[in-house]
């Protein structure tokens, strides 16, 4: 575990248990378990919460989920991309950009980055339902947003999906 990792898994009280008193607690805004990290991001801390149930002080399992969920991001957009008509190769190497390009691959390296890699995955998939199955798409996408803010990204985005 590196910097903020010990702050949001190790010795997070509020991720010990997911008995459902405690997972009401991070859904509470500007509860306890918000104001310790500092951050409205509910989500996220399940997430986290739900990894120590199955990893406890395990890190290799936390850092093997970031990877696979980064992983997952790059094949939803090369998806998103098919979809948006762009060529398979194009999309390809629109995939492949994103999973190797500095700025995303920094976010995978610490474990309490799950976020960023959570947020991006629920995004990317309510953008690809965002016409087949609208409301299934916009529970993924307020998913995304309690997990991190920057999943915002994804509302322009699809309004001009439908638009155009």
């Amino acid at each position: 575990f590196v910097g903020d990792d010990e702050f949001y898994v190790v010795d997070n009280p509020f991720i010990e248990s997911l008995d459902p008193a405690s997972v009401k607690e991070l859904f509470v805004p500007g509860g306890p378990a918000s104001l310790y990290v500092v951050n409205y991001a509910p989500v996220h801390l399940l997430a986290h919460g739900v990894q120590r149930f199955l990893f406890g002080p395990w890190m290799e399992p936390y850092h093997v989920t970031n990877a696979l969920l980064h992983a997952l991001a790059g094949l939803l957009l090369v998806l998103l991309l098919v979809r948006s008509r762009l060529g398979a190769v194009a999309a390809l190497l629109g995939g492949l950009f994103f999973i190797v390009h500095p700025a995303n691959v920094e976010a995978v390296a610490p474990v309490s980055q799950l976020k960023t890699t959570l947020s991006a995955v629920l995004a990317l998939g309510a953008l690809l339902w965002v016409r087949e199955r609208p409301l299934a798409a916009a529970l993924l996408f307020a998913a995304a947003l309690l997990a991190k803010a920057s999943a915002l990204f994804a509302l322009p985005m699809a309004a001009a999906f439908l638009w155009s």
